[in-house]
């Protein structure tokens, strides 16, 4: 009687899961709106152009052309909406040497009369917010004669130019760099290292496979029909904090239940005790393991949406947690660096990944896992093919490795990339 009420709570709490999973719930406030957001990226976008036009001003004669030849295809193909985007455009267009256009009835009608009669801005208008508006007071400067201000205005905008360039040239090198040494890694391990979670995986018994699938329900109502219900009821801006408490108390009272019914727990989290040597090799192996799946993932990813044909800056399948960076930084970083990796790792590579890996091949383990994780999250489906391939090479990593600390180091490291670069971003302008 009592294995039927357990079975029939279990089944009663995947019904709610799968409900909340379904039904359409009501739509979150946050601290940025998504049109918000959408004009946050495309200034990105134009801030990161302008400094390339910048840049090709520097570059020698023969090849300027050529290079803003180029700059100005990557424009053209690009599409936004709203007034300020196609100011935006219409500045970068001109003074790139070619015709663009404004609407009568845009607000920044003045542009057009600034670059097609050299009709000084009035006061009010130097300043839109724009992101070129640097590239404005530049034109301003040439039209009014005022070489001193505009000498003055040109040095700082070369040296924001050469530190842009140089920002970039670091990056892409680091990333060509760790592709190097992904295929490097990837081939020592499949060479040199033995799977050392697969057999714990194979030797579970039915009680424990039980409790591991009743661990991750648990976790799952946590998350879905419990932490919608809570959502509902918070204010605004509770609902971050909210989120990072309800993925701990979930974890948690997953966990105790899997401790609760299974014997040796410690196996699934390493097959050793942490000293603090292995705390050193796990920590590298994460590390390693970030080199190895993060650059083919990035690869992926690029051309699954070139692929897909889009065009633009589109943020409507953004994460969550980017409406929160700008106000919540911090508590953002903590949930994304620290919490997700360790729940994520938790729920995904020791129980979702034992549960597969036990009954079929680790190939097709792997694959079904990377596609579950990525389903899981609220990017849009040309993401899946990133997020699957971060699954599967998580699943790989703690495959690899003695304890569930290297996978959690890799997820981190893969999370607080994405962060660092939104500050590098924003620090640019």
């Amino acid at each position: 009687m009592g294995f039927s009420l357990r079975g029939l709570a279990f089944f009663m709490m995947s019904l709610a899961i799968v409900a909340a999973l379904v039904l359409p719930g009501k739509e979150e406030s946050r601290p940025v709106s998504h049109s918000e957001l959408q004009e946050k990226a495309e200034r990105t976008f134009f801030i990161f152009f302008m400094y390339q036009l910048l840049a090709v001003e520097q570059a020698p004669a023969q090849e300027r052309e050529a290079l803003k030849g180029q700059l100005q295809t990557a424009l053209r193909a690009q599409s936004f909406t709203g007034a300020a985007a196609s100011a935006e455009r219409f500045v970068l267009l001109r003074e790139l040497g070619q015709e663009a256009d404004i609407e009568g009835s845009s607000p920044y009608v003045s542009l057009k009369n600034l670059y097609d009669h050299g009709t000084l801005l009035p006061v009010k208008d130097i300043s839109f917010s724009l992101a070129v508006e640097p590239l404005i007071r530049r034109k301003q400067l040439q039209h009014s004669g005022d070489a001193g201000a505009l000498r003055s205005l040109e040095e700082e905008l070369q040296r924001k130019a050469t530190r842009f360039m140089a920002v970039i040239t670091i990056l892409s090198g680091s990333f060509f760099l760790a592709c190097g040494l992904a295929f490097f890694i990837i081939i020592w391990a499949r060479r040199s290292l033995s799977m050392r979670f697969l057999p714990v995986a194979r030797s579970m018994i039915a009680g424990e496979r039980q409790a591991a699938l009743e661990s991750v329900l648990i976790f799952f109502f946590f998350m879905f029909p419990l932490g919608r219900v809570l959502a509902l009821m918070a204010e605004d801006g509770e609902r971050l904090p909210l989120s990072l408490a309800i993925s701990l108390a979930g974890a948690l009272m997953a966990f105790l239940h899997f401790r609760e019914h299974t014997s040796g727990t410690f196996r699934f989290f390493a097959d050793v005790p942490l000293s603090a040597g292995l705390f050193l090799r796990e920590v590298s192996a994460g590390i390693l393991g970030f080199l190895a799946i993060v650059p083919p993932g990035l690869i992926l990813l690029f051309f699954t949406l070139l692929a897909s044909g889009k065009q633009g800056v589109d943020t409507g399948g953004a994460h969550p947690i980017a409406f929160e960076l700008g106000e919540r930084f911090w508590l953002s970083f903590t949930l994304a660096v620290v919490v997700a990796p360790l729940v994520e790792e938790l729920v995904f590579r020791t129980w979702i990944h034992s549960l597969l890996a036990g009954v079929m091949r680790l190939r097709w383990a792997l694959i079904l896992g990377g596609l579950f994780f990525a389903s899981l999250h609220p990017q849009t489906i040309l993401a899946w093919s990133y997020l699957a391939f971060l699954g599967a090479g998580l699943a790989l990593v703690r495959e690899y490795s003695r304890t569930l600390l290297a996978p959690v180091i890799t997820h981190a490291l893969a999370n607080g990339m994405a962060l660092g670069i939104y500050l590098v971003v924003t620090s640019l302008e």
